[in-house]
């Protein structure tokens, strides 16, 4: 595995976003819906790229209103999952976040991700209620999101340096 570089994502990310969020989730997100997204001044975005070639390799896309932040998506690309970059990704997030005076971060999971509520899990966030049958499943039926919430200074130790993108 190469090192990997933080970098904040822009509008002009969108396409590259869009191949990633698409090898991760059963239901992608559009390269339009990503890149209007991260044209809001309220969203934040950050990205993790490959230091020998600018690769993005995996992304957080978060909103925030007051003193909360919701993870819209966190996706890590397949061939490089279970290696701790989402947990730095996650921390690094947390630390860009309460430096614009966030204190509490909100998500949804599928009950079924067992991968990603293990990683929320152990990075401090407590289930908060549910949401039954909010993702449908093709071929079998729809499971529930399980909304979770976590104090932002629990979230804090990346590791890593912050660059600016080469698509940006």
């Amino acid at each position: 595995m190469t090192a990997q570089a933080f970098t904040i994502l822009k509008p002009a990310d969108a396409a590259d976003l869009a191949r990633l969020h698409a090898s991760a989730f059963e239901a992608p997100w559009s390269e339009d819906s990503l890149r209007q997204t991260l044209s809001q001044a309220t969203s934040f975005g950050l990205g993790l790229v490959s230091e020998t070639d600018d690769m993005l390799v995996g992304f957080a896309l978060t909103q925030h209103i007051g003193d909360t932040a919701e993870l819209l998506a966190l996706a890590i690309k397949p061939d490089f999952q279970r290696g701790g970059l989402a947990s730095r990704l996650l921390a690094a997030t947390a630390e860009h976040l309460r430096a614009r005076g966030c204190v509490t971060m909100i998500l949804e999971v599928a009950e079924d991700n067992s991968g990603a509520r293990s990683l929320y899990q152990a990075r401090g966030f407590l289930e908060d209620g549910r949401r039954p049958k909010y993702y449908p499943r093709e071929g079998t039926s729809a499971v529930d999101a399980i909304l979770m919430r976590a104090t932002l200074t629990g979230l804090s130790g990346a590791r890593g340096s912050l660059t600016a993108h080469g698509s940006a």
